[in-house]
C-alpha cells in the first residue's frame, strides 16, 4: 500500500513538471532587464512585449506591445498593439488591431475591434465603435453603437444601435437607435429612437 501511495506521488510530481502552466508568459532573457512591472496570465500573453507597466490576461493579449502602460483582458485583446499607450481593452477581440492608437477603452466583446490609430475613444458595449480606425475623440454606449463608424470624429452615442450607421463628424444620438439611419451627416442631434 505504501508503495503504490509513493509510485502515485512521484507520478504526480513528474506530471506537474511537464504541464506548461496556465498562468504563463513567456521569458525571454534579452527582454528581462529591459521590461518593467509587466504582468502577464494565460498562453501567449505579453510574448514579446518590451513595454513598460503594462498587464495581460488571456490567450495572445498584448503580444505584439512595445508600448507602456496598457492593459488587455480577454482572448486577443490588444493583440496587434505596437506602440500604442495608455489603452485598455476588456472583452473578446477588443483594440485587437489597434496599432499606434493612444489612451482608447474598449469594453466588451470586439469594441473598437479595427482601430488602428484612433485615439481617445472609448467604446463599451458588444461591437461598439467595431469599425472605427482612426477616428478621434468618440464615445460609444451600447451595443453596436456607433458600428460602422471609421474615421468620424467627436461622436457621442449611448444607447442600444445609437448611430449604428454614423460615419459623420460631431453627431450626438441618445436613446435606443438614436439617429440610427444617419449615414454620413455633421452636427446632428438625435434624442429617442
Amino acid at each position: 500500500m505504501i508503495r503504490m501511495v509513493r509510485l502515485t506521488v512521484v507520478a504526480s510530481l513528474v506530471l506537474l513538471l511537464n504541464i506548461t502552466p496556465s498562468w504563463a508568459q513567456t521569458y525571454n532573457p534579452t527582454l528581462s532587464n529591459a521590461t518593467t512591472h509587466n504582468t502577464a496570465g494565460g498562453t501567449g500573453a505579453v510574448g514579446a512585449m518590451s513595454g513598460n507597466s503594462n498587464t495581460a490576461f488571456g490567450y495572445l493579449a498584448l503580444t505584439s506591445n512595445s508600448g507602456d502602460s496598457n492593459s488587455a483582458f480577454g482572448n486577443a485583446t490588444l493583440d496587434n498593439n505596437t506602440t500604442g499607450f495608455r489603452n485598455t481593452a476588456c472583452g473578446y477581440r477588443g483594440l485587437i488591431s489597434n496599432t499606434v492608437g493612444v489612451q482608447n477603452t474598449a469594453t466588451g466583446a470586439e469594441a473598437l475591434e479595427a482601430n488602428t490609430i484612433g485615439s481617445n475613444n472609448t467604446a463599451v458595449g458588444d461591437s461598439s465603435l467595431f469599425n472605427n480606425i482612426d477616428g478621434i475623440w468618440n464615445t460609444a454606449q451600447g451595443v453596436f453603437a456607433l458600428l460602422q463608424n471609421t474615421g468620424g470624429n467627436y461622436n457621442t452615442a449611448i444607447g442600444g444601435k445609437a448611430l449604428r450607421k454614423s460615419t459623420g463628424t460631431k453627431n450626438i444620438g441618445i436613446g435606443y437607435q438614436a439617429g440610427v439611419m444617419l449615414i454620413s451627416g455633421n452636427n446632428n442631434i438625435y434624442i429617442g429612437n
